[in-house]
């Protein structure tokens, strides 16, 4: 009797980094799996078929059971969940946090330049297209500062990112790209380790790379825009009778999105905390005492006991590990996988045009810039696209991740969305019946509340300032 084909299916070509992430944590797992090929050429992405397992029409895509997965990040988390759960740092708090920190740096500091350059060097020869010299350039500058912080992090006290000696997603994260470099002349910045994924995963997966490049093109990679805001302005908030020696400490100010998505899930978990501003104006985020806090010199940093973290969205999962599991999706395995996917689906796709529109529109008027219309329109056409998906998943749900119950999906937009509603672009928001009734339901929990008006009374200063 022939023997039954796995249910696990992924979907997408092996020529992309993203894909090839999640092959090689299928790989790293010992999942039985079926590879199931697509031509990005033909269109295969776009096709009614794929767009609903992936309504935002990319690759790569998961098929697990009853489960569909999108977003590299959030399909390899939830393979490792299943499968092996060391990678994650499962079982142990500090682990766990640190290994989200240094994925969240892959996602949000190397990748983007080094995507950038990948696009430049290696796919726009295959596209025919000429490489722009001057974003190679800017963006080769901007990898070299990221890995010289790894290259900190990795001088004799740690083998890999998240610390010890054991490997984890954020080293394998960073899969495919180092091969990729390896075919050009910026191979001297970066070079993976070879222990960082066993190397039949490795070879499995640069043959099917290979086989792939002859018939598939890639057009690149997830962007995204570090929003940086300027403030003089302090705020705090701590809980009566605390021992202030073992209260957390935020550091930042509550007008930067990330500082205020870490702030709300602080207080939806009903934690202390201490909120320490920093002189943003003075460039104090790269004074000594805080590079020793966050060698990437940004807001916000978090210290909890003696764990120290960085990367809004890593401190987030730390806080509601440790207090509100159930905004993870506690243990349920779908939950988190489809709560993965939602919190990727922020930072990969609402992001990067909402703050976009938030820096031309807010932050640069607040230092005396004037708004480039092209960027802004360019980023509320984006914007309008990613709406429609959540407003097409709002129809089904009330939240992001599904359910009844609100999750870190839904909460890592609120620090960007309070700002954003705050502008004349709030009203692609307001277009959309379904994503404006589920920003009311958010809008209106007590810690969301708390922590907007936080943002306007720094908003507030921050206008005054900047008038003045």
């Amino acid at each position: 009797m022939a023997a039954a084909k796995p249910v696990t299916k992924l979907y997408g070509w092996a020529i992309s980094p993203f894909v090839s992430r999640a092959l090689l944590c299928l790989e790293e797992a010992g999942v039985d799996y079926d590879h199931v090929t697509m031509s990005r050429s033909a269109g295969d992405h776009r096709r009614p078929d794929h767009l609903a397992r992936n309504p935002f029409g990319q690759v790569p895509v998961l098929e697990d059971g009853d489960l569909t997965l999108f977003v590299s990040r959030a399909i390899a988390r939830h393979v490792f969940r299943k499968h092996k759960p060391e990678l994650l740092g499962s079982g142990d708090l500090e682990r766990a946090a640190m290994v989200d920190v240094w994925t969240e740096v892959e996602a949000h500091q190397f990748q983007p330049a080094a995507g950038a350059i990948v696009v430049e060097c290696v796919f726009a020869p295959l596209l025919g297209r000429a490489r722009d010299q001057r974003r190679v350039d800017e963006n080769v500058g901007k990898l070299r500062a990221v890995l010289e912080v790894f290259e900190a992090r990795l001088a004799g006290k740690h083998r890999y990112l998240a610390g010890g000696d054991d490997v984890s997603l954020a080293d394998l994260s960073h899969f495919r790209f180092d091969q990729t470099f390896h075919d050009n002349k910026n191979c001297r910045l970066f070079k993976l380790p070879q222990e960082a994924s066993s190397s039949s995963s490795r070879a499995r997966l640069r043959r099917n790379f290979l086989a792939a490049a002859a018939e598939h093109k890639s057009s690149g990679a997830e962007d995204l825009l570090a929003l940086i805001t300027t403030s003089t302005g302090a705020n705090k908030d701590m809980a009566k009778g605390e021992d202030t020696a073992t209260v957390p400490k935020v550091y930042g100010v509550a007008a930067s999105p990330f500082v205020a998505t870490v702030l709300v899930c602080l207080e939806e978990a009903g934690a202390a905390y201490e909120l320490v501003p920093l002189d943003m104006a003075a460039r104090e985020q790269r004074a000594p005492h805080h590079l020793a806090r966050n060698p990437l010199g940004k807001i916000p940093a978090f210290e909890d006991g003696d764990l120290t973290l960085f990367e809004s969205r890593a401190i987030a999962r730390h806080v509601l590990r440790k207090h509100r599991p159930d905004l993870l999706g506690g243990g349920d395995p779908a939950r988190s996988a489809t709560l993965d996917a939602w919190t990727e689906a922020e930072a990969h796709q609402f992001h990067p045009p909402a703050s976009h529109i938030l820096r031309q529109c807010v932050i640069l008027p607040m230092i005396g810039g004037g708004r480039d219309q092209r960027v802004v329109d360019e980023n509320v056409s984006r914007l309008r696209a990613v709406l429609d998906v959540y407003d097409a998943r709002l129809a089904k749900h009330r939240y992001l991740a599904g359910g009844e119950e609100a999750s870190l999906a839904d909460l890592a937009h609120v620090g960007v969305m309070l700002m954003l509603m705050g502008t004349e672009f709030g009203r692609v928001v307001e277009e959309r019946g379904n994503v404006k009734a589920w920003w009311d339901r958010i809008a209106a929990r007590p810690a969301v509340r708390k922590v907007a008006a936080l943002v306007d009374a720094e908003v507030a200063v921050l206008s005054t300032q900047s008038s003045g």
